[in-house]
């Protein structure tokens, strides 16, 4: 019975094994014949008891730990009074007792084990109670490795491995600011359990999911243009009854907007970074207009890359600061990179001419972000060696480069970002 209490009844009850157990200590002591009531009391309490086998999920993560046995420890999670100078060891470690409800997203696993999910809270008894947290930190935490859709990102790009991105991310306290947007752009909404809702740009799901559990009687759709995110939701997903999983679309927004059922509306659209190139959002943000029904609601967490930090912030020399400002001019002003020059204001209008009246609110957060010679380099040669020449100003980039690699690169530096909380209704005509 001790065996059944945790594999039978698990963590719908985790209660039970202490009343066996208990039970068992009294037959020990009383015997029987009069211990049979002992035994009793406790098979009645497990028979009766709600069930879950989720404790088994165990066995799948000791395969998973036994095939990938010779992966490394998360660096930030070494011990860095021995080797902190030399390999880095401890670095980036953020302490969770230090954050809200001490807890905060960043690596546990090795790299080769990130992702891979092994305990599924079931919806009975106890576990139920549990659940929700277990899983908004979980999606909190896989949504931390979905790359900033914009220019001025400084640590990632496609030739970043799997397992850099995630320590570069995580370790930047990233997932506790995507937190903060979930609760904001979540906060306002009223959503009933019959909604039909939809979630562009899902990435991998955070807003998908949550929406799911707001709305688990009416219908949720998730369209991203990644292959990797798609192919993540629907692994995620499989974790659902079947009955009752989110439809998961792959493509771009405005095709698969096209693609929907003729006359299907939404009481809610959901997305995050939807108008990235905000010269050529227009026609997706019409689309989402015309899926919304008479009181939907458009609601969008959009980045803002001229309002986030910028390299010419970590240069020291003045000269070199004033030619990265000058760069910087051109890259965040008008008829600079598409991704990057434009402010809320200009978010704002777009949406107001699309169609909508609007309401908005701004975050801005401070992250630790880990920034790399090789980042730093793409981002030069990207961005500003390109608006250099367009002004026709002549610069010592190999100077440039080694000033900001003397200053910031290959370290954690304070990063700030600005994201607008938008919430648009279709505007009377």
């Amino acid at each position: 019975m001790m065996i059944s209490a945790c594999e039978d009844v698990g963590m719908a009850d985790p209660y039970a094994i202490m009343v066996v157990e208990a039970d068992a200590a009294a037959f020990e002591r009383i015997g029987l014949p009069e211990g049979r009531y002992h035994l009793t009391h406790a098979a009645l309490y497990l028979s009766t008891a709600p069930k879950s086998n989720t404790a088994l999920g165990f066995f799948d993560a000791l395969k998973s730990v036994e095939d990938e046995q010779n992966a490394e420890v998360p660096n930030h999670l070494k011990d860095g009074s021995r080797d902190k100078k030399g390999f880095g060891h401890g670095e980036g470690y953020l302490y969770p007792h230090a954050y809200h409800n001490h807890w905060v997203p960043q690596q546990y696993l090795p790299g080769e084990l990130q992702g891979k999910v092994f305990y599924h809270p079931s919806h009975m008894g106890y576990e139920e109670k549990v659940r929700e947290e277990v899983l908004r930190k979980r999606e909190s935490q896989l949504e931390a490795v979905v790359p900033d859709a914009y220019v001025g990102n400084l640590t990632y790009s496609p030739n970043d491995t799997q397992r850099e991105r995630w320590a570069q991310r995580t370790t930047g306290e990233r997932g506790t600011f995507l937190e903060r947007i979930r609760i904001a752009l979540f906060g306002e909404l009223q959503i009933q359990r019959h909604h039909r809702i939809l979630v562009l740009n899902a990435g991998h799901g955070m807003f998908v999911w949550e929406a799911f559990r707001r709305a688990p009687e009416g219908l949720v759709v998730a369209m991203t243009p990644e292959e990797e995110h798609y192919q993540h939701m629907l692994h995620y997903a499989k974790t659902l009854d079947e009955l009752e999983q989110p439809k998961i679309l792959l493509g771009q927004a405005t095709e698969l907007l096209d693609s929907l059922e003729t006359g299907l509306t939404f009481e809610l659209v959901l997305g995050r970074n939807i108008a990235t190139r905000l010269s050529e959002s227009t026609p997706l943000v019409q689309s989402i207009r015309g899926r919304l029904g008479a009181q939907g609601v458009l609601a969008t967490a959009e980045t803002i890359p001229s309002a986030g930090s910028r390299l010419s912030e970590f240069a020291v020399d003045p000269v070199i600061r004033v030619l990265l400002e000058t760069a910087e001019s051109h890259i965040y002003g008008p008829g600079g990179n598409p991704m990057s020059s434009w402010n809320e204001s200009d978010l704002m209008g777009m949406f107001r001419s699309s169609g909508f009246s609007v309401q908005s609110h701004k975050l801005t957060g401070m992250e630790n972000r880990f920034v790399t010679t090789e980042g730093l380099d793409r981002w030069l040669d990207k961005s500003y060696v390109p608006a250099w020449r367009q002004l026709g100003t002549v610069v010592d980039r190999d100077g440039i480069g080694s000033h900001l690699a003397a200053t910031c690169a290959n370290r954690f530096v304070a990063w700030r970002q600005v994201v607008m909380v938008i919430s648009c209704t279709p505007a009377a005509d």
